[in-house]
């Protein structure tokens, strides 16, 4: 038993010394802040039934977006540093090597969600929300939390990659939200289920609710899954044979002569044409479905979902972009033969983001021919365009920053400081412009901008600093 517990408590210690862990914990409090002193803007009744709702819907939040990338990396980042055979060999089980892990990651969760209980309790002084309210939401929040670990962790067992894994489950997971919306037995397994019931004013149903119970069922599901396909997967190896037939194919493809870094990019980390075919059938899918499902949509309306899922997808493909722009040669350790090639670290980054933008040019090349015919250049759009795209850069600068510090979140980093960065420009424009299109949208295009370039410049730097080193 010692053993078996001895991962689980080694997780624990690397986490507790992690400094992302402290960031993230601070930066919910920070959000947690300013949320309370936007209550002030309400109403005084039903205060704390308001509060509430944004603790719930930024932890869900934060749950799922983390949980997506931290959870899928639960096996997979064991298989790409090759030491499963080790942990096997040290007399861990399987099923203890995927609970332990699992349950590290799910430790860790909790300590964010249960830190603001003291905090959230203040909901019930405001009024309108009962003691046995907050106590249902924070079980159907660690729930969930449990269950999508070993949701995640079931497609880290049988997938090679982190990437891979997380795609697939946050894609099975999007499917899995669209039945819960049209079938009832499932949709009372979703937390969303679970916070109408518990956000109702006035509510009395028991705290262990449906939710609860079928999120742990079916987490024991997919643990007893995941250790049931731990050996046909984890530890399945690739023969010579295919080695050197893949070796072989990739001799006969053409050179890519000047554009090198931008065919390796395209190619290798972005899926290449493949990726584009897959993006135009998700985005069409998911429209063709929209459409079939609401049959009184017209031409504009279907026009419109179009708009919104291809900036979806486009807000996709570039946080993804963002952070492997360079991280991911560090941890491939491909670094060395990309700077060694006659080249400056100006065209190096010039090339690697082109590959970035060929790899969004089919959501651009739909969001473009569908808002086009009905863009009114106004003076409210040509002022609100800036301030949008410093607001990408800032988000993109960040995630680009953080990706050289941390492996998997970067991103939810870079979210949490750009919502707190437009707060606080939010609180400086409400006391400094008196509703000035032009003045709020130069002020915060030029502040986004210089922040942006701040991330940029010191992400520079920390890449030529791995280089000396």
């Amino acid at each position: 038993m010692n053993n078996n517990l001895a991962l689980f408590k080694r997780a624990i210690l690397v986490d507790s010394r992690q400094l992302t862990n402290y960031l993230t914990w601070l930066a919910a409090g920070i959000l947690l802040f300013f949320f309370l002193i936007t209550l002030g803007s309400f109403n005084t009744s039903g205060l704390g039934i308001k509060l509430l709702s944004m603790v719930a819907g930024v932890n869900l939040a934060t749950i799922v977006l983390s949980g997506l990338v931290g959870f899928s990396s639960t096996i997979t980042e064991e298989k790409e540093e090759s030491t499963i055979g080790l942990l096997l060999m040290s007399g861990i089980s399987p099923a203890a090597l995927i609970f332990s892990k699992s349950m590290a990651r799910v430790t860790r969760g909790l300590f964010l969600i249960l830190s603001q209980l003291p905090f959230v309790f203040l909901a019930v002084t405001l009024g309108g929300v009962a003691l046995n309210q907050v106590i249902a939401l924070y079980l159907t929040l660690t729930s969930f939390t449990i269950f999508l670990a070993f949701y995640c962790t079931f497609f880290s067992v049988i997938c090679k990659t982190t990437t891979r894994a997380a795609i697939l489950a946050g894609v099975f997971a999007y499917l899995l939200t669209l039945l819960a919306m049209n079938v009832d037995f499932i949709g009372r397994m979703h937390p969303f289920h679970a916070y109408e019931a518990i956000l109702n004013t006035g509510y009395s149903d028991y705290i262990f609710i449906s939710q609860v119970v079928s999120n742990l069922v079916i987490s024991l599901f997919f643990f007893m899954l995941s250790t049931c396909l731990f050996s046909k997967f984890a530890l399945k190896e690739d023969g010579t044979s295919k080695t050197k037939k893949t070796s072989k194919a990739v001799i006969i493809r053409k050179r890519s002569w000047g554009a090198a870094i931008v065919w390796k990019d395209f190619k290798f980390y972005y899926g290449g044409y493949k990726m584009w075919a897959i993006t135009l059938i998700i985005i069409l899918g998911f429209v063709t479905f929209t459409f079939i499902d609401n049959s009184g949509m017209d031409f504009d309306d279907f026009r419109g979902v179009l708009v919104g899922t291809s900036v979806v997808a486009i807000a996709i493909q570039l946080t993804f972009f963002a952070q492997t722009f360079i991280s991911k040669e560090f941890r491939d350790l491909t670094h060395s033969g990309i700077f060694i090639t006659p080249k400056t670290l100006g065209e190096i980054f010039k090339e690697k983001i082109y590959a970035g933008l060929l790899m969004c040019l089919p959501s651009i090349a739909i969001f473009v021919l569908c808002i086009f015919p009905e863009l009114d250049l106004n003076e409210e759009v040509f002022f609100i365009i800036p301030m949008a795209i410093s607001y990408i850069a800032l988000f993109l600068g960040a995630t680009f920053f953080f990706s050289l510090k941390v492996k998997l979140i970067a991103f939810i980093i870079a979210g949490f400081c750009t919502t707190i960065i437009s707060m606080i420009l939010g609180f400086l424009v409400a006391s400094t412009f008196n509703s000035s299109i032009s003045g709020i949208s130069i002020f915060i295009s030029l502040i986004n901008s210089l922040i942006a370039f701040t991330f940029i410049m010191a992400g520079i730097n920390k890449v030529k600093s791995k280089l000396e080193a």
